[in-house]
């Protein structure tokens, strides 16, 4: 067995990752983490393996070309079928649009071929980089907890993170015991990215501070995971509570509290910079601050001694055409 199907075993069975009767879909580049991941899969766990899913975003022309070739070819050779998705964005296309594309696809594909599971080849190395920049941003609890092991995309399909516990040596290394030769996609040598002008700076770091950075932002992640998870629980308590009670609350567990709020009453409450600022909002007005508008058309203000979050209601004044001088007023959810 592989040192990455060694890693993703262990990592599967210690988070009890995998369900009984689920079926995987692996989202496969070329590069060589993701090529780990299906072989490694393809090592362990072949009987929930259903197939591979390739994007090829239409922005690197005759190398995305070779890209999806490889991949279909590795498919072949694992004995799954491999769907591969075409997009049409261009050069010019943002990170953000190339992903919300991807994923589009992976939802979509891992439908057609019955997977309930989207595997992605994140590794121990993506956790570390991740957990920097968000620190180097500035973040919570939640940015430390790094990137979570498995989480919902849509109804009946989630995205499952098995090589979380593997590092990209790993993943180099099963490759070269299967007689692979992975893809390189150059645009990840591009340090115009922040992302990747950390990635060749980790090592720097790691040489001048500590030989085992990866492991130590790892284990930072894990125990902010702990924590973040702790929070969630003992804050449900508060869901329902009143202003002077959530005032008296432990700021932790009342600002937890306030973000599960904030999450139920606007869809746009994920990004974790912006609802920090806006759990500092609401914050104030418990404080007997004014109501404020948060973006999403969301409200908040105290209202005899709760704290309302809500979308108000938008008053519409329509027109009479007999009596164009009389208005009607409408009522519609804003």
């Amino acid at each position: 067995m592989t040192s990455a199907a060694s890693a993703l075993t262990g990592f599967v069975r210690a988070r009890a990752l995998f369900h009984e009767g689920e079926r995987i879909a692996v989202a496969l580049s070329g590069g060589a983490d993701s090529c780990a991941l299906l072989l490694a899969l393809t090592e362990v766990f072949s009987d929930t393996l259903v197939g591979v899913l390739h994007f090829h975003h239409g922005m690197r022309g005759t190398d995305a070309d070779a890209d999806a070739g490889f991949c279909a070819a590795l498919a072949s050779k694992c004995h799954v079928p491999c769907l591969i998705g075409l997009g049409t964005l261009g050069q010019g296309a943002s990170e953000g649009t190339a992903r919300d594309a991807r994923y589009a696809f992976l939802v979509e594909g891992a439908q057609e071929l019955g997977a309930n599971l989207i595997a992605t080849a994140h590794t121990a190395d993506d956790v570390a980089e991740t957990v920097m920049l968000r620190m180097l941003r500035g973040t919570s609890v939640d940015g430390l907890a790094g990137i979570p092991p498995r989480r919902a995309l849509t109804e009946g399909v989630e995205v499952v993170r098995p090589l979380l516990a593997a590092r990209r040596a790993d993943t180099v290394a099963c490759c070269q015991a299967h007689g692979i030769i992975p893809r390189h996609d150059p645009t990840n040598d591009n340090t115009v990215f922040p992302r990747n002008r950390l990635r060749a700076l980790l090592p720097e770091l790691a040489e001048a501070f500590n030989p085992r950075l990866v492991e130590a932002l790892n284990r930072l992640a894990t125990h902010a995971e702990t924590a973040r998870d702790y929070l969630e629980s003992a804050s449900e308590s508060l869901d329902s509570a009143d202003a002077a009670t959530l005032r008296a609350a432990h700021p932790a567990l009342r600002r937890r509290a306030l973000l599960r709020r904030l999450r139920r009453a606007s869809p746009l409450a994920q990004e974790e910079r912006a609802t920090a600022r806006w759990v500092e909002v609401l914050e104030k007005i418990l404080a007997g601050g004014p109501q404020q508008d948060l973006p999403g058309g969301v409200r908040a203000r105290l209202k005899k001694g709760q704290l309302e979050i809500f979308t108000p209601l938008v008053v519409v004044r329509t027109r009479n055409p007999i009596n164009p001088e009389s208005g009607i007023d409408t009522i519609e959810s804003g």
